[in-house]
């Protein structure tokens, strides 16, 4: 056996018994003998040891174990610590690619020289610093790796406004050294993508690497992004399309380098028509990537126009950036298609993305709270409490609720027997549920259309058609605006109507919810400490405006700010602004479920209702639960059991 394929201590190997179970272990000691060389393995889980043919194991390594180089032999120079990133057989031996970070390299080994270690990344995600006599030795060994990492790859830190955090530098250094930029970086929600965004960019500016760069976001942020670029990176010279300039001739193109622009203008048929006309770019970057979405229905495919304009745009660069905390959403089809974006000539390899999971390691990069640490290797987050606000049903809660489900199986019974014509109906029903969950008030004030709409005495709203391009944060919004038809679901439904109408004033007038939102919640939240502010949302205006009502009543007229879909982004700017100054209240839809930065002054949030899509949830948490908090995060969730709607709220709430 050649002396180079004996396995070095704690390598890990496997070894396959005659009833086909696999054991794993790590090697203690190679043993040379007449008939061969054996080795003694310290199988996991236990302390017993065996000794065996090393013609009889195989290669135990598995992704993602660091792992540093042991080569067996005095002339090749050890190529240092890695992570393994990938397995193969070659010629009936194994071998494992390893990510040489520090030498911005991946090289294929044999597994035999390779051992296991404890990384600095490893000890930073576990928070081991080892014995409390080497902490110190370890925080100095763990920040000065960080700092080498970044200024071996980008130059001085001292030139950039900002206290970058190890799992920052580490995904930029990653990236860098990876030589590829077509990358989703998925962090958690608070953990600062715009900072890491920033710090690549930063970087490649200073190699000389970046000259044009086109960055799209959601309407509401392009100008956060580009004050952020400005004062921590000073990267000063992104202007935004449509506000800092227009382009009347393509040619013009060539005076703006660094572009900032909303994602719902430039999917316009005119504006991309002028975007694909400019010179390419060095770097695309899509903030809320989640936004581009592509779902599959058998063979056929259906592409947002969000989808389409990245799509358009993946042609006019070799690098491209998608940022979301929330890119899977539970469809898988929805995230594959967000890969493909990323590399399109691996379109093949995606298609079996649930069989070799471990492509995603060289296209998806994440980090989580639970993981991160500071320099000191301290925890950065302080954790989240979620409790849960039951409403006890009133008996006009209970009258109101039996009409409304009676309402509600009239209405998607005769939907369901029109055939796909009934589709309108059901959306309408469904609507009216999610209503009824949030508040009397909205589902109050939707029948009261609706019944405008019989009489004929309403005329604007919205169309169902509009809905597949419709802003996700915008949804509630725009489902109270819904138009319905003017004419009956079904026999007797204006009656019915009016039935449910009189009963909503009569619980409005004793509204068990508000209440409890109002005495057991607040009041109890402002007895602990009078000065507390607290972020309440909503996916509805209707209700919006009813709790600001109730709070102003309660406890003035100056304690309340608000944010939604129909502010322009100076107009919630100001709101957040006097929200941390003096306000007490600020009540949001899901217009501030993303792009705002709350955790400063405030750690209590109250879900007024929950929205039917988890994602939203996690991104109303991250408002707070991000970097910069100082407080564990409290969540208090307000949910009432025995309502039509109580399973839909008690898996989101657990599940």
């Amino acid at each position: 056996m050649n002396k180079q394929l004996i396995p070095v201590q704690n390598a890990w190997v496997k070894y396959t018994l005659s009833s086909g179970q696999e054991r794993l272990g790590r090697v203690e000691a190679a043993i040379p003998r007449q008939d061969g060389i054996h080795v003694k393995v310290k199988w996991h889980g236990g302390d017993e040891c065996t000794l065996l043919p090393l013609s009889d194991l195989r290669s135990g390594f598995k992704l993602n174990m660091d792992v540093q180089d042991v080569p067996n032999s005095r002339i090749r120079k050890p190529l240092g610590e890695g992570v393994i990133i990938k397995t193969r057989t070659l010629g009936g031996r194994d071998q494992v690619l390893v990510d040489f970070l520090q030498l911005g390299r991946q090289i294929w080994l044999p597994y035999e020289n390779l051992r296991q270690i404890k990384g600095v990344k490893h000890r930073f995600a576990l928070s081991n610093k080892g014995p409390q006599d080497s902490a110190e030795r370890f925080r100095l060994k763990s920040l000065a790796y960080a700092l080498e990492l970044w200024n071996e790859n980008t130059g001085s830190l001292s030139s950039l406004d900002i206290d970058p955090l190890p799992h920052q530098i580490h995904l930029v250094h990653h990236i860098l050294a990876s030589g590829n930029l077509n990358w989703l970086i998925a962090d958690d929600v608070g953990l600062g993508k715009t900072i890491e965004t920033g710090m690549l960019m930063a970087a490649l500016k200073q190699r000389g690497n970046l000259r044009r760069v086109l960055l799209i976001t959601p309407a509401g942020l392009t100008k956060q992004w580009q004050e952020e670029l400005h004062y921590k990176f000073k990267l000063d010279r992104f202007q935004i399309y449509g506000e800092d300039f227009v382009i009347n001739e393509t040619r013009h193109w060539k005076m703006y380098d660094h572009v900032i622009g909303s994602i719902d203008r430039l999917k316009d048929e005119n504006h991309l028509e002028s975007l694909l006309k400019a010179e390419p770019w060095d770097l695309i970057v899509f903030d809320e990537g989640h936004r581009l979405t592509r779902r599959q229905y058998g063979q056929k495919f259906e592409a947002s126009q969000r989808f389409a304009l990245a799509a358009a745009l993946r042609k006019t660069t070799d690098a491209m950036l998608l940022l979301s905390a929330t890119p899977h959403q539970g469809m898988h089809d929805k995230f594959t298609a967000l890969l493909e974006l990323l590399h399109p000539e691996r379109k093949d390899e995606l298609m079996t993305l649930a069989l070799n999971p471990e492509i995603l390691r060289d296209m998806v990069f994440r980090n989580r709270k639970a993981d991160v640490t500071d320099a000191d290797g301290n925890f950065i987050f302080r954790g989240k409490t979620t409790k849960a606000m039951r409403v006890e049903a009133s008996a006009e809660a209970r009258a109101f609720d039996k009409t409304l489900q009676d309402y509600l199986k009239q209405g998607y019974a005769a939907g369901k027997s029109m055939g796909i014509k009934g589709n309108t109906i059901g959306f309408v029903m469904t609507v009216y549920r999610k209503l009824a969950a949030s508040s009397v008030a909205a589902i109050q004030s939707a029948l009261e259309r609706r019944k405008e709409r019989l009489k004929g005495e309403f005329a604007q709203g919205y169309s169902i058609r509009d809905l597949d391009e419709q802003d996700q944060r915008y949804l509630g919004e725009w489902e109270e605006q819904l138009a319905t038809d003017a004419k009956e679901f079904f026999d007797g439904e204006m009656s019915l109507l009016d039935e449910l109408l009189t009963e909503a004033a009569k619980l409005r007038a004793n509204d068990g919810k508000l209440q409890l939102f109002l005495k057991e919640l607040v009041e109890t939240i402002l007895a602990e400490n009078a000065k507390q502010k607290i972020l309440i949302f909503t996916e509805y205006r209707n209700t919006q405006s009813y709790l600001k009502e109730a709070l102003q009543h309660r406890f003035g007229d100056n304690c309340v700010e608000l944010i939604n879909g129909s502010m322009p982004h100076q107009d919630r700017q100001k709101a957040i602004n006097n929200f941390e100054d003096q306000a007490q209240f600020l009540i949001s839809t899901e217009a501030g479920g993303e792009g705002i930065n709350l955790q400063r002054q405030c750690h209590i949030m109250v879900n007024y209702d929950l929205p039917w899509n988890p994602m939203r949830l996690v991104q109303r948490i991250g408002r707070l639960y991000r970097y910069g908090q100082e407080e564990r995060v409290v969540v208090f969730n307000i949910h009432s059991p025995g309502t039509v709607d109580e399973q839909m709220w008690m898996n989101k709430l657990w599940g």
